[in-house]
């Protein structure tokens, strides 16, 4: 049946659709795209959605489905989750097949070289130029493993790293955490992922091209184009809405990925050994230092840190003998040593000049301070100092003394003090 706001469509564009005739999406999309005139419309497939989402608005799709769109004599829904059935995605992917040397030497050849290695320090030049030592001794851990369901250390163990994005590196938002993984487990994964892409374009909607092999990110732009012309033809009112969800991996849980696989068909087989591929919590020393999530004893710390706080406590000049410093050179402004030079001398020894600077009223005080900053430097620091004071060199805004240090990741005379 055509009825309601369905008909207008036919109405308004000269689109002849007797009554009671079952028509499919394909062909109401041609028939619209004739009429309306999208001559930049290059995939009928676009159109199709674009007609898909206009029934959507005006009848609610289910009503469409009810009174006829059929597909090859058969009723369908236009928007199912799932575009084909289990025993499809066995016949085609074959991904319960046990792994060969040929896939996981495709999967090496296809990793970027140059990488930051995982824990075993082992990178992916050095398994390209031994695999023929390698690789059947490899084959056959992984193809035990995944059969016992148990993956050898390496593959269960990642260091968390941060490098920095943008903005305040204060925050901790913008640094991003990236794990440091063994070449062996990124080259079993990459096999497995090429197994599984050979089978998500059975299981993931057209609409969605991102990651999906054949497929383009532009023909999403070029749908909501269409969208947009056909709800203007049909003076439809028509919304964008665009969400972008923040942390959207770490948002799904495990358990509900088992369950959308074993809808979409994979075997159980084939879900054991993405299972397998899931870190697993095990902490381990690394350099007599605890890395992973295991609750350790304290004691197990105690060497570490009095050897760390040792070194800190020689570079750190802000301690509890001289309290208040870091305030007071915040309140003075006086943040780099270029400053402090230019106020004390570059002998570091006018404590009356660093009193006045500084606001303070005790010159032992300012002399200790003084003291504790000329311990910290080398003779060669000293002498750039001098050199500096003397005039015999200035600042290069672009690299200004590198070699001096005040406190740990101070490289430049321009840095800060503490």
């Amino acid at each position: 049946m055509v009825n309601g706001d369905f008909a207008k469509l036919t109405r308004k564009h000269g689109i002849k659709i007797s009554a009671g005739f079952a028509c499919t999406v394909e062909e109401i999309g041609l028939a619209v795209g004739e009429k309306v005139g999208h001559g930049s419309i290059k995939s009928l497939a676009r159109m199709n959605s674009a007609v898909v989402i206009f029934l959507d608005q005006v009848e609610k799709v289910n009503c469409v489905i009810e009174t006829g769109i059929t597909k090859n004599g058969q009723r369908r829904v236009i928007h199912s989750l799932l575009s084909g059935t289990g025993q499809e995605i066995n016949n085609r992917a074959k991904p319960d097949q046990e792994a060969g040397v040929q896939e996981l030497q495709t999967a090496l050849q296809g990793m970027q070289g140059r990488r930051a290695p995982g824990i075993d320090g082992l990178s992916v030049e050095f398994y390209k130029a031994y695999w023929d030592v390698l690789s059947n001794d490899l084959l056959d851990v992984f193809n035990e493993s995944l059969a016992s369901g148990s993956m050898p250390v390496s593959c269960r163990r990642a260091v968390i790293t941060l490098l920095p994005k943008k903005g305040n590196l204060q925050d901790i938002n913008n640094w991003r955490p990236v794990s440091l993984l063994c070449v062996d487990y990124k080259l079993l994964s990459k096999a497995l992922a090429t197994r599984l892409g050979r089978a998500v374009e059975q299981v993931i909607h057209r609409d969605q091209t991102y990651c999906v092999p054949g497929r383009s990110m532009v023909d999403n732009v070029h749908l909501i184009r269409d969208v947009l012309e056909v709800s203007s033809s049909l003076d439809i009112n028509t919304g964008l809405i665009s969400l972008d969800q923040e942390k959207a991996f770490d948002r799904v849980e495990h358990s509900f990925l088992w369950k959308v696989m074993e809808k979409f068909g994979f075997s159980a087989g084939f879900i054991a050994k993405i299972k397998n591929m899931v870190w697993r919590k095990d902490g381990f020393k690394y350099l007599g230092v605890f890395l992973g999530k295991e609750i350790v004893v304290l004691k197990n710390w105690e060497d570490v840190t009095e050897k760390i706080e040792g070194k800190l406590s020689k570079l750190d000049v802000s301690n509890s003998e001289t309290p208040g410093l870091t305030v007071a050179l915040c309140r003075s402004k006086t943040l780099c040593l270029q400053q402090l030079v230019d106020a004390v001398g570059p002998e570091l020894s006018d404590a009356q000049a660093l009193g006045s600077l500084l606001g303070l009223h005790s010159v032992r005080v300012a002399q200790r301070i003084l003291q504790l900053w000329s311990q910290i430097l080398c003779p060669e620091e000293k002498r750039l100092l001098r050199s500096y004071g003397q005039g015999g060199a200035r600042p290069d805004p672009a690299d200004p003394f590198p070699e001096i240090y005040l406190s740990p990741g101070l490289g430049e005379l321009t840095g800060p003090l503490l």
